[in-house]
C-alpha cells in the first residue's frame, strides 16, 4: 500500500499562501517603482524648466549666434576664397544682412505692399463706425422709448452697464500687465540679439582658427568622426535654417 503523508496537505496550503504573498509583494513593489519613477520624472522636468528659465538668455544668445553664423558663413567663406580678408568678409556679410532686414521692414510698412495704409484707413474710419453705432442706437431708442423707460428695464440695464464697466476695468488692468510683460520680453529679445550679433561676428571671424583648435585637441584619435560630425551638423542645421528662411520668404510674398 502507498504511504500518504498526513502533513502534505498543510504543506501545499502553506506553499500556495507563500506564493500568493510573494506575488502581491512583487506587484506592490512594481507599482511603488512606477510611482517613484513618475515622481522622479516630474521633479526632473520641474527643475529642468526652472534651470532653462534661469538660463533662457544665455541659451537664446547661443541659438541666435548659431543661426547668424549659419546664415552668413557662406558669404564670408566665399569672399575669403576670392582673396578677401576674413574681417572684410564678415563686415560685408553683416551689411548684407542689414540690407535684407531693412528691405523686409520697408516692404512690410511701404504704402504699396505694407500694412501702414490699412492701419491709417482703420484709424480714419473709426469715427464713421462710432457715428453709425450712435445713429443706430438713437433710432432704436426712439422706436422703443416706452420700453427703455420702464423702471425694471432701467435697473437691468444699469446692472448690465455696471458689469460691463467692471469687466472693462479688469481687462484694462490685465492688458496693462500684459503690455509690461511684452515690453520686458522685447527688451530681453533685443539684449539676446545684440549679444548674439557680437558673438556671431567673433565666431565668423575666428571660425577657421576654432576648427583647427578643435581638431588639434580632439582630432588625434577621432579625426574622421569629427569630420563626419561637422559635415552632418552643418548640412542638417544649415539646411533647416535655409529652408525656414525660404519658407518665410514664400509666405511673405
Amino acid at each position: 500500500m502507498k504511504h500518504v503523508d498526513p502533513t502534505s496537505g498543510s504543506l501545499d496550503t502553506e506553499d500556495k499562501e507563500y506564493r500568493e504573498v510573494s506575488l502581491k509583494t512583487m506587484k506592490a513593489g512594481r507599482w511603488f517603482f512606477i510611482a517613484s519613477l513618475v515622481v522622479l520624472c516630474g521633479i526632473i522636468i520641474y527643475y529642468t524648466t526652472v534651470v532653462l528659465n534661469i538660463l533662457s538668455i544665455p541659451i537664446g544668445i547661443i541659438l541666435w549666434s548659431v543661426v547668424i553664423v549659419f546664415c552668413l558663413r557662406g558669404i564670408v567663406d566665399g569672399l575669403e576664397k576670392r582673396g578677401a580678408n576674413r574681417l572684410i568678409g564678415t563686415i560685408v556679410a553683416y551689411l548684407v544682412m542689414l540690407l535684407v532686414l531693412a528691405a523686409c521692414i520697408f516692404l512690410m510698412f511701404s504704402p504699396l505692399f505694407g500694412v501702414g495704409n490699412q492701419f491709417d484707413s482703420l484709424i480714419q474710419s473709426v469715427p464713421t463706425y462710432i457715428s453709425q453705432v450712435s445713429e443706430w442706437w438713437n433710432h432704436v431708442y426712439e422706436q422703443y422709448a416706452s420700453f427703455f423707460q420702464d423702471a425694471t428695464i432701467k435697473e437691468y440695464m444699469n446692472s448690465a452697464f455696471a458689469s460691463l464697466s467692471s469687466w472693462a476695468s479688469s481687462v484694462a488692468s490685465q492688458s496693462a500687465q500684459g503690455v509690461a510683460a511684452v515690453g520686458s520680453g522685447v527688451a530681453n529679445t533685443l539684449l539676446v540679439v545684440g549679444f548674439a550679433l557680437v558673438v556671431a561676428f567673433w565666431i565668423l571671424l575666428e571660425l577657421p582658427a576654432l576648427n583647427k583648435e578643435i581638431y588639434r585637441l580632439l582630432g588625434k584619435n577621432h579625426g574622421e568622426d569629427l569630420v563626419m560630425l561637422e559635415i552632418t551638423f552643418t548640412r542638417v542645421v544649415g539646411g533647416y535654417i535655409k529652408a525656414t528662411l525660404i519658407q518665410c520668404g514664400i509666405i511673405a510674398v
